[in-house]
């Protein structure tokens, strides 16, 4: 009999600890739609691919070029001699090596580039969001991938658009 006693003394205590908890309020976030409309975003990107303007068009080059020397083999090797068609499949060899190293230092390049620029935008984002948050008066913010539904009413996202602009 005390023991059910002290379980129901401890469980209104525990209704009466939880009832007097204000309800927490959570924000949300879509960071990738962010990602793809803030004006700095897109700056990001046009910044790309400007910085590697030149070497996006040496790729692009040495590709028609490659393009080429395939159509001329297959177009002329019935008619070509052994020596000139080995000559030409290591031309081919040759140029699809270099497109190759081309296009992966391309992509490091560019890869590093871009990681560097969003890493600073995404700090930038995070102070934007803790504002904007403590404005609301939110306790927590979400992203809105890790979320299968919410209210339009908690997300902050256009809210924090406009003060990246």
């Amino acid at each position: 009999m005390k023991k059910l006693i002290v379980i129901l003394v401890g469980i209104a205590f525990a209704s009466v600890s939880v009832a007097s908890t204000p309800a927490m309020r959570i924000g949300i976030v879509d960071t990738h739609r962010i990602l793809l409309e803030a004006p700095q975003a897109k700056v990001i990107g046009e910044k790309i691919n400007k910085q590697f303007k030149t070497q996006i068009a040496m790729i692009k080059t040495k590709e028609a070029a490659l393009k080429a020397d395939v159509a001329k083999y297959e177009k002329n090797a019935a008619v070509m001699t052994n020596k000139d068609k080995k000559a030409l499949q290591t031309q081919i060899l040759q140029g699809r090596q270099a497109l190759s190293q081309l296009d992966v230092q391309y992509q490091k390049q560019a890869g590093t580039e871009l990681q560097k620029a969003r890493t600073k935008f995404i700090d930038k984002l995070e102070v934007v969001v803790q504002r904007v948050a403590k404005e609301k008066k939110f306790d927590m913010v979400i992203d809105r991938g890790a979320v299968p539904f919410y209210s339009k009413k908690v997300d902050i996202t256009d809210t924090v658009i406009k003060r990246l602009s």
